[in-house]
């Protein structure tokens, strides 16, 4: 059975002039210390939560926070198997959103940016099951 056994989280910060990361990683994380990582994230300074087993090359990642616009993806066997979370309900897929994640500013598919909700039901299930919640819409990626 797969264990959830570190998070890690962004934390940019100017000091000096100098903008930095200056995140921390979690050994042996509870769910209610992932959760509260979840919901500092902020679109601003922290942009990116990380949790899983490097070891056994599984993880997710949920990252943005910024009105209420979260992406997130699954990882398995070290990055060969991906799954992005899908909002079905986005007006219009087409559509780019702008989100700073990880850090970075960048353009997302409207249908790749879910709501807060979603966001944790799917983080909840997966540090429980290390599995994607079957309730929501996963797109595998090629």
């Amino acid at each position: 059975m797969l264990h959830i056994v570190e998070a890690g989280y962004d934390n940019w910060q100017f000091i000096n002039g100098n903008q930095g990361d200056f995140g921390e990683m979690l050994c042996m994380p509870s769910w209610e210390e992932i959760a509260n990582l979840i919901s500092a994230l902020d679109g601003d300074q922290r942009t990116m939560v990380t949790f899983g087993n490097e070891s056994e090359g599984f993880y997710m990642c949920i990252a943005g926070g910024a009105d209420n616009r979260y992406i997130v993806y699954l990882s398995f066997d070290e990055e060969e198997v991906l799954y992005d979370l899908l909002n079905p309900e986005a007006e219009n897929a087409e559509n780019m959103v702008r989100l700073v994640t990880g850090g970075q500013e960048g353009l997302y598919p409207a249908n790749s940016c879910v709501t807060y909700q979603m966001a944790m039901d799917a983080a909840e299930y997966f540090y429980h099951y290390q599995e994607p919640i079957p309730q929501l819409t996963w797109e595998k990626q090629n």
